[in-house]
């Protein structure tokens, strides 16, 4: 990634640990009642979480109705009740956004102005915070304002974001957050990350993309591997074509055609998250495993699809003259976690292949799996045996556990008896709507640290403007926005042409 983004990346995660404030989930962003959006667009950038706000902005009407003994079931009545009366929601983005509708006030200001107000807000919570010199008296009652609903709330939070690149805007979010630390007992902090795994490749560090291409430039390297990445979404196509031009050898692994791999010497079939199984670690700083869903070479026996870390280890023993030994996730996920610290939980985010249930691995498959026999019967009317997973506890059958009496957090299917699919998941939880009885999956590898930190000095980044002073931004769109699933048809028919706002 480029070193603007990835730069973003690494103060994200250190606010996660020093702002003071956790990071709530989905489920508990509801039960916040003040909310202050610095820098971001949530439903765009992050639509689960935009639903998530606007909920929280709305559970008034509950809280409401509890006054007066209307019950929660009751929604019409709640909805009547709560008419206009919302949570407090600020928003201080540039363009309008989805939740202007439900919010306080959205301040519409470039991303330096925003870092400003932020560090403003901050020192109006506490004193101690530094203040921002030459802010004009609009900006400090903005300020003030927004001090003052994130005070009165019992559970205040702070949403940010890398979506407009700026560090300074991180950096004011987490001085809100640091002074809410000190003030209350219950808030939380939500960066929102552009692509699914960018939390886990930022602990994983690195160099940036910039430094890549350079050593490619100047002759420091000349074999490149690029991995499951399209370098022309990162930066300008002539710096990437000139640097990849230098290189005697291109490698690519991924499961698009992009327009790198267009240019690669080589290019090694990789799986996509349907055909492999691996562990993501999202905005939480929750490692979470994913597993495959089908085996690719039992519906196409001429694939040469592998999971990315099969090929890597492929190729390392290649470059060392070996020949490859045996792999499996189990090992992938250890030697990971061993290389790198940050990752060392990650072992512990799902069992391990030899995990069984009485005696039995997990069924992918439900026991009305119409049609299971007849997936490859293009090939042969003869069924051969099921591929076996060696990598996860899940067996490719519908032979295999599939109740709900022992608590478990891997959970491919919901089905109980007399209940329609989406309710069967109350036979999973501790209650209706509640959590897994298994718990919740996943493990957290970023947390708060105790202790209160020093705040930052206020610094703003103006950004880069055209001789009449503009400055360019690139907004986040929930349709389009994101490369891969921008290939899909479905997606691509909602998506808005490009415009200027």
């Amino acid at each position: 990634i480029e070193s603007r983004e990835q730069a973003c990346l690494a103060i994200m995660n250190r606010l996660q640990e020093t702002s003071g404030l956790p990071t709530p989930t989905p489920r508990e962003i509801e039960r916040h009642d003040a909310i202050l959006v610095l820098g971001e667009d949530p439903v765009q950038s992050a639509a689960r979480l935009g639903l998530n706000l606007r909920q929280a902005v709305l559970s008034r009407r509950e809280e409401l109705a509890e006054q007066i003994g209307v019950p929660a079931w009751n929604a019409e009545a709640v909805k009547t009740l709560g008419q206009d009366r919302y949570h407090p929601l600020h928003i201080v983005w540039p363009a309008p956004t989805e939740l202007d509708s439900v919010a306080v006030a959205r301040h519409a200001l470039a991303p330096d102005d925003i870092a400003r107000l932020g560090f403003a807000v901050a020192h109006a919570i506490d004193p101690a915070a530094p203040p921002v010199d030459g802010l004009d008296p609009a900006s400090q009652e903005r300020a003030g304002e927004i001090a003052v609903s994130l005070l009165k709330a019992a559970r205040p939070l702070v949403v940010s974001g890398g979506s407009l690149a700026s560090e300074a805007i991180l950096e004011a979010a987490g001085a809100v957050a640091r002074a809410l630390s000190r003030r209350a007992a219950q808030g939380g902090l939500v960066l929102i990350r552009r692509e699914a795994n960018s939390t886990g490749l930022s602990l994983m560090g690195g160099q940036t993309l910039d430094w890549a291409l350079d050593e490619l430039s100047e002759g420091r390297a000349d074999a490149v591997v690029v991995l499951e990445n399209d370098l022309y979404q990162r930066l300008p196509a002539d710096r990437v074509e000139q640097a990849l031009a230098r290189a005697n050898t291109r490698v690519v692994l991924d499961h698009q055609r992009t327009r790198t791999a267009e240019g690669a010497d080589f290019i090694l079939p990789a799986a996509s998250f349907a055909e492999g199984s691996g562990t993501l670690v999202n905005l939480e700083g929750r490692a979470q495993r994913f597993f495959r869903v089908f085996e690719p070479a039992y519906l196409r026996p001429e694939t040469r699809i592998h999971e990315s870390w099969r090929w890597l280890h492929t190729l390392a023993a290649g470059l060392r003259g070996e020949a490859p030994g045996d792999i499996s996730l189990d090992l992938a996920t250890r030697a990971c976690a061993g290389a790198h610290p940050g990752l060392a939980g990650i072992v512990d985010a799902a069992p391990g292949p030899d995990y069984r249930i009485e005696g039995l691995r997990l069924a992918r498959e439900p026991q009305r799996y119409s049609g299971r026999t007849a997936m490859r019967a293009n090939l042969d009317v003869n069924e051969p045996r099921p591929p076996q997973d060696t990598d996860t506890p899940f067996a490719y059958s519908m032979e295999g556990y599939s109740g709900f009496d022992r608590p478990r957090q891997q959970i491919p299917f919901a089905w109980a008896p007399g209940w329609n699919s989406p309710q069967a998941w109350n036979k999973f939880t501790d209650e209706v709507g509640g959590h897994l009885r298994g718990g919740d999956p996943g493990i957290r590898l970023i947390r708060p640290q105790p202790g209160h930190r020093e705040y930052p000095d206020p610094v703003f980044d103006d950004g880069a403007t055209d001789s009449s002073g503009l400055r360019a931004l690139v907004l986040p769109r929930v349709f389009g926005g994101e490369e891969t699933s921008a290939r899909a048809e479905p997606v691509r028919q909602r998506m808005t042409a490009p415009v200027v706002i």
